[in-house]
C-alpha cells in the first residue's frame, strides 16, 4: 500500500421523484485529478442506493481516464473511497450482503472498475462532511 500512488475518492448519490443524482471529486497525489461538482443526472427509475452506486462508478471511470492519459497503470494506485451511505460502503468491504438484485448488480459493475486497482480502502464519511468537500 505504501509503494502506490494514492487517491481519494468523494462521492454522494441521491435520487428525487424517481430522478437519480449525484457528484464527485477525485483528489490525487498533485491535487484535484477529476470532479463532478454539478450534479450528474441519470436516466430510468432510481433511489438514493442506485444513484450512490452509478456516482461512484462514474467517479472510477473517470480516474481510470486520467491514469491513461497520464500513462498511470492503475495497478500501481491505491483508493480511499468515502461515501455517506453506510450499506454502500459496507457492501463495498464485504460487511454487508446485496440482497436486492440491483445491488447485486451494481456492486459488480464497480466491484470490476476496482479489480483495476493496487487495492482500496471504504470509509463512511459523514453527510455534512461530504456535503462541504462536494459543495452542495
Amino acid at each position: 500500500m505504501n509503494n502506490h500512488l494514492h487517491f481519494s475518492i468523494f462521492y454522494d448519490g441521491g435520487a428525487q421523484n424517481g430522478r437519480g443524482y449525484g457528484s464527485y471529486v477525485v483528489i490525487g497525489p498533485e491535487g484535484l485529478v477529476s470532479y463532478s461538482a454539478k450534479r450528474l443526472h441519470f436516466m430510468g427509475q432510481a433511489n438514493g442506493f442506485l444513484a450512490e452506486y452509478e456516482t461512484l462508478h462514474r467517479a472510477l471511470m473517470s480516474l481510470g481516464k486520467c491514469l491513461s492519459k497520464k500513462k498511470i497503470d492503475p495497478q500501481a494506485t491505491f483508493l480511499h473511497i468515502y461515501g455517506d451511505n453506510r450499506m454502500v460502503q459496507g457492501q463495498l468491504t464485504g460487511n454487508s450482503p446485496c440482497l436486492r438484485p440491483s445491488s447485486v448488480i451494481l456492486n459488480g459493475k464497480v466491484g470490476a472498475r476496482l479489480k483495476r486497482f493496487a487495492g482500496y480502502e471504504a470509509h463512511y464519511f459523514t453527510r455534512v462532511g461530504i456535503k462541504t468537500i462536494l459543495g452542495h
